[in-house]
């Protein structure tokens, strides 16, 4: 399911909780992320990319992503 098919299904209303990728075709994670935000629903987000930049690692950082490999 793209982003855009989600924003618009009767799962947004029954989710507190969604695997991401950064990067999808059409909306990525992270706009998806900062879409659900402007909603005021909390969501729990967990992404996963094999190419994420440093600047989309910090914007997920910023918008309250916590980052698991991180170091103590």
């Amino acid at each position: 399911m793209s982003a855009e098919d989600f924003l618009e299904s009767s799962q947004l209303g029954q989710t507190a909780c969604l695997i991401l990728d950064v990067r999808m075709p059409g909306m990525d994670g992270l706009d998806l992320q900062r879409r659900l935000a402007e909603t005021g629903r909390r969501f729990q987000f967990i992404f996963m990319s094999a190419r994420a930049s440093e600047a989309e690692e910090s914007r997920a950082l910023r918008a309250g992503a916590a980052d698991s490999c991180a170091s103590p």
